[in-house]
């Protein structure tokens, strides 16, 4: 069952991947903010709706908060019940998960004067990631080793941005 929730996550991205199967850490640039750019603020308000979602999402998985999920502050649409239903299998299952995402995004593509919509993508790891039994604490399982391509669409909605479409590739797809 569990490898049931990854594989929903695990969606369409792999065309994305050819021909990085190589797992690795992948080397970001350094973030250069330039004063003042009204492009540099909107790229880092995406990427902190974006990162904002896995924060949220790693509290409700957490807390078991299937029904009121503190990840809709970040998330909507497709990526919104995508998140919800793991949360509600592993609350059906009795396992909560602990540990956070490496994450490494970078701002793919954000419109021009007013944009509304952005993506992401991202190369990161759930090698910290663990399944435990809600009441025995006992460990279930652990997510597999490796990097994976994330695509991300987001859409600013009521002055914040959400993630509206989350795709994973497989373990080494970046």
């Amino acid at each position: 069952m569990y490898a049931a929730e990854w594989a929903i996550v695990t969606i369409a991205i792999s065309a994305l991947a050819g021909g990085c199967a190589t797992a690795r850490t992948p080397t970001v640039p350094p973030a250069t903010p330039v004063a003042n750019d009204p492009a540099e603020s909107v790229r880092q308000a995406v990427l902190a709706g974006y990162t904002g979602m896995w924060t949220d999402y790693g509290h409700d998985l957490t807390s078991h908060n299937w029904q009121h999920p503190t990840v809709a502050a970040y998330a909507t649409g497709q990526a919104l019940l995508l998140l919800e239903a793991n949360i509600l299998s592993d609350n059906h299952d009795g396992v909560v998960t602990e540990g956070a995402p490496t994450l490494y995004p970078v701002v793919k593509t954000v419109p021009g004067v007013g944009p509304s919509t952005a993506e992401v993508v991202d190369c990161a790891t759930f090698s910290v990631v663990w399944k435990y039994g809600a009441t025995t604490h006992t460990r279930v399982e652990k997510h597999p080793d490796g990097w994976h391509l994330i695509d991300a669409n987001l859409m600013l909605r009521e002055g914040r941005w959400k993630v509206s479409t989350l795709a994973m590739g497989a373990v080494g797809s970046c």
